[in-house]
């Protein structure tokens, strides 16, 4: 591809006569009394390190939360044998996680290939780590501050290479802002949010290769010293790379393709590009985005979110029960004004904002106007910065653009919001808010502009590192993250439920023989937090069923009932409702236990079988294999015939044994052996006594 030569003309330098100044339309940095370094390496290092410092006490944190949709709960990563080109390039990224394994929604193959290599790395030099497991969390969080290291290194560069020529407190303060900026916790603490690391840092090194394009240069570094050569065809094609890696590491990176065009239009006036140039050196970048779109469709089974549920996103309880006078438009644009409000004053932060924390809104809320308002008044600024060619602009164009796909608007997303959602974003505000104040500084010519904006920028960021220094603790585990999420997140049904969680499995774990105090403590507390949930979101089955387990497990069967019951009361989402299905098989055990009303059991077991009728659901095929048995032997006391019991009986162990996969496991051959001997058929009391015989299995 040509590249457009610069059109020759004398500069501002001193002691020159004839002097052409810049386009007016074009708001340039001016050079103020404040040395630029010759070369920025020693800065970019700085800075490098300024963010390793940030996040250092995050370097033993274990998995967390979302964690595991790419480490223990994901069948790929885990196990080496599965680390093939098909399953992490030609697969969507989510099919290996187990609580899911379907094909749809998600395509980051770059970024499941980071956790591939991270595991095969480690088990390479440590046996502890051998085997389906990832049990270095510590070296993920290393890897995360390593990543951020080089996003905040690569982003000083293509700072300073913007704005930094003549002034390098600008790219300073940008790349310190970001860098420090406490809406980023849950990207670094959290080991998922790898995706929008390395999204963002692989755009950062396509921008710096791009401009090197723009400037000619033939080596890999276009300031300072040459270093390693480059021809500048193969910088434009590594700029092209690095954009495909970006969009490969998530999906968000497509949006980074407005940067191109715009670093032409706000950046390279004196080389004097037409529209036409500007468009014919963006369309190898615009190719690339199409080409990612059309693979991932092909990828993907299917992308639809007809399955989004309201605890995840808020904005569906707008015109329902729930919110009834609510829409869904003025919500979203409240949700927006949260936002915005995050990356100006970043306090109150929290790692969920699931229905209800943010409620649904009218158009009769101030809110809601008010933020129309203000992205109305955005989008026209943008635009007339951008007819003006002023540089605070580039950075609001820069966070409309790569907001759009994060807003759940333009495409559903399946969330309420999410502050790693303003990673990418974030950098838009930071170019915009910088540049903005300076502009406004340098209309007072007698005030000192860059000394007042280095102050300030100074004091923000250290107030930032405070922040994100003592939230970083709150990613430690998952205790102290749902602990925190239940003050920060009041209102969210998720908080209460996921500390609920944690508590009851730390609950079940615990030895009831040796610490049973303890352990029905913690059931209780538990329970106490799925109420809370409940209290929320009643229409949530699985909050219901775990909640009679708690209170199961901590000898309240009666209470166990309750929620049960409760539980059952909300229709099943589907035919077959996994949760509704447990509920009824924990319901039928109850009465089988407790209240020893067999008849009833069995009703709750055959309801329980209706909605699960698979391998998932084998307890209540095995318990109406019991609960017949139970029930025979009772009408045989009694004096009556209960063959048609045993018979059922032995049909549902039977069955039993087929779901299993055939595999036959010891109390239900023996219980079968039983069976067919008072039901007189000596061939199958042969046949499994054999099975018992040469040990259970096919």
């Amino acid at each position: 591809m040509a590249k457009q030569k610069p059109i020759k003309q004398t500069t501002h330098n001193q002691g020159t006569k004839t002097q052409t100044p810049p386009p007016k339309t074009a708001n340039v940095i001016p050079k103020e009394p404040v040395p630029a370094a010759k070369s920025p390496y020693l800065w970019m290092l700085l800075l490098g390190i300024f963010a390793i410092f940030l996040y250092a006490n995050t370097s033993n944190f274990q998995y967390t939360f979302d964690d595991d949709i790419y480490t223990n709960q994901n069948e790929i990563a885990r196990d080496v044998s599965k680390h093939t080109f098909e399953n992490i390039f030609q697969k969507g990224s989510l099919l290996g996680f187990v609580f899911l394994r379907q094909n749809t929604g998600s395509y980051r193959p770059l970024t499941l290939y980071s956790f591939c290599k991270e595991k095969q790395w480690t088990d390479s030099w440590d046996s502890n780590n051998v085997g389906p497991k990832f049990s270095r969390p510590d070296i993920s969080h290393k890897f995360n501050m390593f990543l951020n290291m080089l996003c905040t290194m690569f982003l000083f560069l293509l700072m300073y290479k913007l704005f930094g020529k003549e002034n390098l407190v600008i790219p300073i303060l940008i790349t310190l802002l970001f860098t420090a900026h406490p809406t980023h916790t849950e990207v670094i603490a959290s080991v998922k949010s790898r995706d929008e690391v390395l999204a963002l840092m692989f755009f950062l090194l396509s921008a710096n290769f791009f401009w090197n394009y723009l400037e000619g240069k033939d080596h890999i570094f276009s300031v300072g010293f040459k270093g390693i050569p480059f021809p500048t065809v193969i910088q434009l094609v590594a700029s092209i790379f690095c954009y495909l890696l970006s969009c490969l590491s998530k999906e968000s990176g497509v949006t980074f393709v407005i940067f191109f065009p715009l670093i032409m239009w706000f950046f390279r006036q004196e080389n004097g590009y037409s529209v036409s140039q500007i468009l014919k050196n963006a369309l190898p970048f615009v190719c690339v985005f199409f080409f990612f779109v059309v693979v991932r469709k092909n990828v993907l089974t299917q992308d639809d979110h007809a399955e989004m549920m309201m605890v995840n996103d808020s904005v569906l309880a707008a015109g329902t029960n729930y919110a009834p006078n609510a829409d869904r438009w003025a919500t979203h644009f409240g949700i927006f004004f949260k936002y915005i409000s995050l990356l100006f004053y970043p306090v109150g932060l929290t790692y969920d904002y699931s229905f209800n924390q943010i409620p649904c809104l009218a158009w009769s809320d101030f809110k809601a106007i008010f933020s129309l308002f203000i992205h109305l008044g955005l989008i026209a600024a943008s635009i007339w910065g951008f007819m003006k060619k002023q540089v605070w602009a580039f950075g609001v164009i820069f966070y409309l653009a790569t907001f759009s796909i994060v807003s759940n608007t333009l495409i559903p997303i399946a969330a309420t919001m999410a502050e790693r959602f303003l990673f990418a974003p974030s950098l838009g505000f930071c170019i915009a808010i910088v540049l903005g104040v300076y502009t406004l500084l340098k209309k007072k010519e007698a005030i000192p502009a860059i000394p007042i904006l280095a102050g300030l920028f100074g004091i923000v960021t250290l107030l930032y590192s405070f922040i994100v220094i003592e939230r970083n603790p709150v990613w430690e585990n998952n205790k102290t993250l749902f602990a925190s999420g239940v003050l920060t997140s009041p209102n969210s049904f998720r908080t209460h439920f996921n500390l609920a969680e944690t508590l009851r499995v730390e609950g079940e774990k615990t030895d009831k023989a040796k610490e049973g105090e303890k352990r029905k403590k913690l059931l209780l507390d538990a329970a106490k937090y799925y109420e809370n949930s409940l209290r929320i979101y009643p229409e949530y089955t699985l909050a219901w069923q775990n909640l009679g387990m708690c209170y199961g497990n901590a000898d309240q069967p009666e209470k166990a009932r309750e929620a049960y019951e409760k539980g059952l009361k909300i229709l099943p989402k589907t035919a077959t409702d996994a949760s509704y299905a447990n509920i009824a098989n924990n319901l039928g055990s109850y009465y089988s236990t407790y209240a020893k009303d067999y008849a009833k059991a069995v009703q709750y077991f055959e309801l329980s079988h209706k909605y699960n009728p698979y391998n998932s659901n084998l307890n209540a095929v095995v318990n109406l294999g019991i609960v017949n048995t139970l029930m025979a032997n009772e009408m045989s006391k009694a004096g009556q015939d209960g063959k048609p019991l045993f018979l059922k009986a032995s049909d549902w162990y039977e069955k039993a044994i087929t779901v299993n996969n055939n595999q036959a496991q010891k109390p239900w051959l023996e219980s079968l052996v039983q069976l067919n001997t008072i039901l007189g058929r000596p061939d199958k009391v042969q046949q499994y006594q054999r099975v018992l015989s040469a040990g259970p299995g096919k």
